[in-house]
């Protein structure tokens, strides 16, 4: 949805929340363990089963989604409309454009 030109905002927003109302976010294990110190972390991951290391991996690609997606939508935001569009670069290039225009005659 968020690659999606003209993908609608709102609709973008509630698929996560609705994706995530049922679910934990998952958090790393250097973060769990950082607390007691980068070796206990290290030591942590290292007794890790192969199954653990897949879910490790798993939620760090979540984690990386996740952060994405935060991504997106701050640097979105500014160009929603009241009706949940995004505007395309071409709108955001033209409106950049006039902003410009507008501080240089006030100058």
């Amino acid at each position: 949805m968020m690659e999606q030109d003209g993908g609608n905002y709102f609709e973008t927003v509630k698929a996560f929340e609705t994706f995530w109302k049922s679910r934990t976010m998952p958090k790393m294990i250097e973060e769990e363990h950082m607390a007691d110190g980068p070796e206990k972390a290290n030591k942590e991951i290292r007794k890790m089963s192969k199954r653990a290391v897949k879910n490790r991996d798993f939620n760090q690609e979540m984690i990386y989604q996740i952060k994405r997606y935060n991504r997106w939508k701050r640097e979105m935001e500014p160009y929603v409309q009241e009706d949940g569009r995004i505007l395309t670069m071409d709108e955001r290039l033209k409106l950049w454009r006039e902003q410009k225009t507008e501080t240089q005659a006030d100058k």
